[in-house]
Formats: C-alpha cells, structure tokens, sequence
C-alpha cells in the first residue's frame, strides 16, 4: 500500500519537478532529509528519488529553464565550500584502503556540498527561504513526528533507533539531528500565518523532543539543554520563555521512561561506562592517524577499517 501511494505521489512530483527547478531543488533536499526507501517494502524501494530530482535540478541550471535571478557568487562562504570539497576529495583518495565506508560516505559528503554550493542560486528570496525551512520540517520532522506519537502511545516503552536508510542511522545521530530541526520547527510555529498550521509545528516540536528522549541518547540530552538555554537567551520575553522552558523540563522528568534517567545518570560515572571508554579509544585512535597523516588524514571513517 505504501509503494503504491508513493508511486501515486512521485507521479505528481516528477512533472512539477520538470516544470520548476526551485520545486526540484526542493524535493532533492526533501528526499535526502525524508529518505523515502525507509518507510517502503516493495516495488518502489529501488527507486533513486534523491538522485532523480538532483539531476533534474541540476539539469535546469545548465539549461537555465525557469530560473529565476538567483545566481553564484565566488564569495567566501562558497571559497571555502569548494576548499572543503577539494580537501574532501584527496581525503578520500588518500585514505587507507580498503575501507568500504571511504567511498560510500565520500560520495554522501560530496552530494551535501553539492546542494549547499547551488542553493545561492536556487534560494534568494525570503519566500524561498521559508519554503526551504518548511522542506526541512517535513523531512527529518517528520521522523520525529512518527517516532514521538509511538513513544507517547506505548507509555515511553517505544524504542527510537534511528533512520537505517539514512546517515542518521546511529541513535545518537538521529537524536542529535531531530534536535537541530527543533529550532527550525519553532521559528515556523512563531511566524506562520494560519493558526491551524501554527499548532501543527507546536504539535511536532512537543512530538519531536518524545522522539529525542526515547533514543536514549546522552547527546540527545545535551543537545535538548543547549536549545532550551538557546531559546531563553535568544527570546525578547524573558519571562515567558522561562516559564515554557521550566514547563518543557517538568513534561520530561514526568513523561520520560526510567530507563532515560538511567542512562541519563551514567554521565557522572564516565569513567565505568562502557560507551565512554570506546570513545575513548576511538579519540585514541583518530588521534594516532591525525598525527601519522596531518593534512589529509586516513580516509572518511578511517577508524572503522
């Protein structure tokens, strides 16, 4: 069923995608976030969406089809994009071999500078700037809608594993990411119009930080801290803001599981956790290889070899 909907949804996308390169830009930044192959099972779990809508986009730069007057400027920020892509590129062909996950994330690096380095061209208006927050929402938001309504329904026993489809496979990963777009979803809950869509971005912040919690992820905790401090800091009503923090943080301590607090607790016992001390030999680890290879290093995830 599921294969079939999204069969029905990238029929309309395609055409829409052709037509407008922004839309297409869109969705090749919504695919990436969303990764569709995750929620799908058959016939349509092959399909390449990310790469589809990238070479539409992209194709719609060179053959200057619909574009608007956004354009590339060899500014310092895209400057130091392109050194960072170069110095990339001879990290990856300079790294230990073999490495099966120097390629693979190699690859996944250069597609990220790639979206950023058009994006000046693509996004250039405040309504365009806006359309790109809201891809995000409904990207990685959306995985912590899903994930934070299971968390709720099962009583805090729903555990949260993280996307396997995605870069954010790794609980900690995924944790910290639903914890990035946590801004994004309160800036949209402040400044759209419409009330119902304003609750819906409220809904998906409160589900998005269930989400968070029920990774049981100590980076996830950290991450939840530094946003509440943000937010108060950040808030021109001092007052109000520090009592929707202090409401936030008595939701948590009564709706979280006992098991949070528990692994939540093992940050003051670093030294006997397990989890630390393999951090600890990976800083180890990665230290070693920075000091054998200064400039290029081992390799994209070199210390998984």
């Amino acid at each position: 069923m599921r294969d079939f909907a999204m069969l029905l949804a990238f029929s309309a996308y395609l055409p829409l995608a052709l037509a407008n390169g922004f839309a297409a830009f869109l969705l090749w930044g919504w695919t990436a976030a969303f990764s569709p192959a995750n929620y799908l099972y058959g016939f349509m779990i092959e399909v390449r969406y990310n790469l589809i809508f990238a070479v539409i986009a992209l194709g719609s730069l060179m053959l200057n089809r619909k574009m608007q007057p956004g354009k590339f400027e060899f500014d310092r920020t895209t400057v130091l994009l392109i050194l960072l892509a170069v110095h990339g590129l001879f990290c990856g062909v300079f790294g230990y071999s073999p490495n099966r996950l120097n390629e693979e994330v190699g690859v996944q690096f250069a597609k990220s500078l790639a979206f950023c380095l058009v994006m000046p061209i693509f996004v250039f208006s405040r309504f365009r700037i806006h359309a790109v927050l809201v891809m995000l929402a409904l990207g990685i938001g959306f995985h912590g809608l899903v994930d934070g309504a299971k968390f709720f329904k099962s009583a805090g026993a729903h555990m949260v594993r993280g996307i396997p489809t995605s870069m954010m496979s790794d609980n900690n990963h995924f944790a910290v990411g639903l914890g990035m777009i946590l801004p994004i979803l309160i800036f949209l809950y402040q400044y759209s119009e419409r009330r119902l869509v304003r609750w819906g971005f409220l809904g998906c912040v409160i589900l998005n930080v269930a989400a968070i919690l029920g990774t049981n992820s100590r980076g996830g905790f950290l991450c939840l801290s530094a946003i509440g401090i943000w937010f108060f800091m950040t808030s021109r009503r001092k007052l109000v803001a520090s009592m929707m923090v202090v409401v936030a943080v008595v939701a948590v301590v009564n709706l979280a599981p006992e098991r949070w607090f528990e692994r939540i607790q093992t940050i003051q016992q670093g030294v006997e956790d397990s989890s630390f001390a393999q951090r600890v030999g990976a800083w180890k680890v990665y230290s070693a290889i920075a000091l054998e290879n200064p400039v290029f290093g081992g390799g994209f995830r070199s210390g998984q070899v």
